[in-house]
């Protein structure tokens, strides 16, 4: 499960940190060609910005000087908002392990690095699991297989 864990809190249930995927500030060549690239944060404001509808926690972007996040357009899922960004409909904030492969292929690109914060709670992908349940050694046994097999 990948989830964002800020105050989350369940005496039943068992949390494991599995790896961290860095977020992403990214746009398209073709958005970038169209409406140009913004080198600041404040030039964000000009632009289309895409985000989640559903968990506007996710709408924090890591950003140094960056407090709030004006979308244009918003989709309920990471990988509409990727195929979104992708068309060049605009900028858009998303986790390396949905946007990697099109960085490195050049059909986004990132944005906006000199003021990106790393380490943020955002990055962690974590398990979770109810540690009581009858199949909660056999949770264990796949987390403690894949978390070394990671790489995001």
């Amino acid at each position: 499960m990948i989830a964002y864990l800020l105050k989350f809190n369940c005496k039943f249930c068992a949390i494991v940190c599995l790896c961290k995927s860095p977020l992403f500030i990214v746009a398209s060549p073709e958005y970038i060609a169209q409406n140009g690239l913004p080198k600041t944060p404040t030039e964000l404001k000009g632009h289309k910005l895409i985000g989640f509808s559903n968990i506007k926690s996710l709408n924090q972007w890591p950003i140094k000087g960056l407090n709030e996040v004006n979308l244009t357009m918003t989709a309920s899922n990471g990988e509409t908002i990727r195929q979104l960004a992708l068309s060049g409909s605009g900028i858009t904030c998303l986790s390396g392990f949905m946007v990697n492969t099109d960085i490195k292929s050049g059909r986004l690109i990132s944005l906006l690095e000199p003021y990106r914060l790393i380490g943020t709670d955002r990055e962690l992908i974590n398990a979770v699991y109810y540690k009581s349940s009858s199949v909660a050694e056999r949770i264990k046994a796949f987390i403690d297989f894949i978390k070394p097999r990671l790489t995001l």
